[in-house]
């Protein structure tokens, strides 16, 4: 039977992928993460729009089980296609294909670092699409497939590769929760990697940056899918006292990893929230994903604000540490982290 790839595409149908979540629970799916020749263990869609539809439609592109032919991906790339799109209900399935895509990719020593790099990017965002949207958030398939992508992650680091740039390049700027705290995971094992934490350390503290805003979910669902001003959360946001009590009722998790969801919003001042800390009293790695966390906001924009440089956004966190807004030891060395990339 043939399938729309068999067939002439134009790109003036092709619509291109939308900021977020889809209309209708399709997500979107690099091409990249497709290899041609595999059987596709899920429904893979393509989102066209003729011309004079309000709506797009996702048409099936590669049926579940049915091989992903070579010709179909060479049509893609040449029209410069680079989305397709999975059912939300297949999540699992699509994790699975990507965990076996790194067990191959990860140890090929013929691969570019850069294609191992994305190929983890892809793959936990998606992990952290799916901690940030299950309905049930469990510590056993889920947690234990985040750890192995973090250490993953700090394996490439540890190995040479200059992650901080590759993030730079590859971050996607979905302004979605989840996006955020994966750049902020990954940034952030970059940063402690260049502190010299070692690799237990490290894991934990990738774990808490890719959670700690998950009390944003319970609290506000529809933050998901909107914009958030630069300044949008009042002192009185209460998202950092639910995380902390989501992630606490996760069994294993070290009590840092807690404090990070918890007081990722203090300041050392004592103006931010939920506590109004000094800087004595928040504990040390929250102290790092405060600067890690505004830093990437700044530099990632959203709607009512231009994306940063990192020259535009240390200058601007410059301003605030007149405050002692940040830990003075950890933001001197983060300008330098920054300056070495």
């Amino acid at each position: 039977m043939k399938q729309i790839l068999d067939h002439d595409l134009k790109t003036s149908k092709i619509a291109a992928p939308a900021i977020g979540e889809e209309r209708g629970g399709y997500i979107p799916l690099p091409l990249r993460n497709l290899t041609a020749g595999d059987e596709i263990p899920f429904d893979v869609y393509l989102k066209v729009k003729n011309k004079g539809e309000q709506d797009p439609r996702f048409i099936m592109a590669c049926p579940q089980n049915e091989v992903f032919k070579q010709e179909w991906y060479k049509k893609l790339k040449s029209l410069e296609i680079q989305w397709l799109y999975y059912s939300q209900e297949n999540e699992a399935k699509v994790l699975d294909y990507l965990d076996r895509s790194l067990e191959k990719v990860l140890p090929d020593e013929t691969r570019q670092p850069e294609e191992k790099v994305t190929l983890l990017y892809d793959t936990t965002l998606i992990c952290v699409r799916n901690f940030f949207t299950s309905e049930q958030i469990s510590a056993g398939p889920q947690m234990f497939r985040a750890l192995r992508l973090i250490d993953s992650m700090f394996d490439l680091m540890k190995g040479g590769v200059d992650f901080h740039r590759s993030i730079l390049d590859i971050r996607r700027h979905d302004h979605v929760l989840y996006n955020h705290s994966l750049n902020v995971c990954f940034m952030g094992l970059a940063f402690v990697s260049f502190l010299g934490w070692d690799a237990q350390k490290a894991q934990n503290f990738g774990l808490g940056a890719m959670l700690h805003d998950i009390g944003l979910i319970q609290l506000k669902p529809e933050l998901l899918g909107k914009d958030v001003p630069r300044n949008g959360y009042k002192p009185t946001d209460s998202h950092p006292a639910v995380g902390y009590k989501i992630v606490s009722n996760m069994p294993g998790l070290r009590r840092e990893v807690r404090y990070m969801a918890l007081q990722h919003h203090e300041n050392g001042d004592g103006s931010g929230y939920p506590a109004g800390l000094k800087i004595n009293a928040i504990d040390p790695w929250a102290r790092v994903l405060r600067i890690l966390d505004h830093y990437e906001v700044l530099t990632s924009g959203n709607a009512h604000n231009r994306p940063l440089s990192s020259k535009e956004a240390l200058m601007e966190m410059a301003g605030l540490q007149e405050k002692k807004v940040f830990d003075m030891n950890y933001f001197m060395n983060f300008i330098k982290f920054i300056g070495k990339t």
